[in-house]
């Protein structure tokens, strides 16, 4: 019993494997400004589609002129993205913390301010949401899922202090406890409106 149920499980293992194997049109930005087409290798699973939370510390490109593979990370790759069943995607490099870069991926943006969000799954369903704004001159804040929803609203008003609409918005939006990143895309999606 116990070999069938091992069998079972290294053969859906197996598919979901093989499953993921496939690649979309994209580029890439080196540390050069350099903007470079390449196809970008898919992270998916049969069971999930495709996996972005794979995306967001490395990936995976394949250059046809000279048929290699290059993996990509946050410290030498400024940005990427690429069009997936019709949807485009892009991660930008940007500080997880002192130490470390990511890929956060852009989730909304317009001409008075653009959101990135970069999350990890924890133990027992804990996610860590963490968010960037950014505005066209390149200023930005940092935003998490961990901080009291009064802090968050006052950073963001603070941030968007020479946009009074922009902090009407902030102030008459709820903010919902989970996700977090819906509530905020939505604020920035309206604040981009006009």
């Amino acid at each position: 019993m116990k070999q069938s149920a091992y069998l079972t499980m290294l053969l859906l293992i197996s598919v979901e494997i093989a499953a993921g194997q496939s690649f979309a049109n994209g580029f890439y930005i080196n540390q050069h400004n350099d903007t470079l087409q390449t196809r970008i290798k898919m992270p998916r699973a049969i069971f999930h589609g495709l996996v972005v939370p794979y995306l967001q510390t490395r990936v995976k490109s394949y250059d046809t002129l000279t048929r290699r593979y290059f993996m990509h990370h946050p410290d030498n790759t400024k940005a990427y993205g690429f069009t997936y069943q019709e949807k485009p995607f892009m991660f930008v490099s940007m500080p997880l913390n002192k130490k470390r870069l990511a890929f956060f991926q852009q989730i909304a943006g317009g001409e008075r301010a653009k959101l990135y969000y970069y999350y990890k799954k924890h133990q027992q369903n804990d996610r860590h949401e963490m968010f960037y704004l950014v505005k066209p001159s390149g200023e930005n804040i940092f935003l998490k899922n961990t901080m009291t929803r009064k802090k968050m609203r006052r950073k963001m008003t603070a941030f968007f202090c020479d946009q009074q609409r922009a902090q009407y918005i902030v102030q008459a939006k709820s903010i919902s406890i989970r996700p977090v990143e819906k509530s905020l895309q939505e604020m920035i999606e309206l604040i981009n409106m006009e």
